[in-house]
């Protein structure tokens, strides 16, 4: 897999460890997504994301 990031084109193994986990995170929550809405249109189905100590995340 490969990301595109500034104009320039990284594999996955080239991100930092940051990149990665929210990738990862991401994915997964679109898995979960499609999963839960399999007989509908994914991209528009909902759901509720509770994040742990928001304080600790960046603005």
């Amino acid at each position: 897999m490969e990301i595109q990031k500034n104009g320039q084109i990284f594999r996955v193994n080239q991100l930092s460890d940051g990149e990665k986990c929210l990738i990862a995170m991401i994915s997964d929550l679109a898995r979960r997504l499609a999963i839960a809405n399999s007989t509908e249109n994914p991209l528009e189905g909902k759901g509720i994301i509770l994040i742990d100590e928001i304080d600790l995340h960046p603005k």
